[in-house]
């Protein structure tokens, strides 16, 4: 799967009305929730880790740095079930993104 494909990231910049997912600035990038390390895609794989459910706009690198959840190994347990059953079940991604924040929010942790 090749999500960086210009119209992957389109979308990922219009489900979030073209604002950072942080700030809600104007958005000029993409950040990953699950940082993008070798060993998370050896761990989860590159259609996980590249996924749009793992992917959100951001307007600079302080706010891109903001969005790792890391740290929290049960938060990013359930991100990847959720990103794994969206691939699985060929559902749009875009339909997960509440359910996404809810899993990231309910660690304490805020996009």
């Amino acid at each position: 799967m090749d999500f960086y494909t210009m119209e992957k990231m389109e979308q990922i910049h219009k489900a979030y009305f073209y604002q950072c997912a942080k700030c809600g600035e104007p958005s000029n990038q993409l950040a990953h929730i699950i940082p993008k390390r070798k060993t998370r895609i050896k761990k989860y794989s590159k259609d996980v880790i590249h996924h749009p459910l793992n992917l959100v706009p951001v307007c600079s690198l302080k706010c891109n740095d903001s969005c790792d959840i890391g740290q929290s190994v049960q938060a990013e347990r359930f991100l990847v079930d959720l990103i794994n059953y969206v691939i699985e079940s060929k559902e749009d991604w875009r339909d997960f993104i509440e359910e996404r924040d809810a899993i990231i929010q309910f660690e304490g942790l805020n996009l």
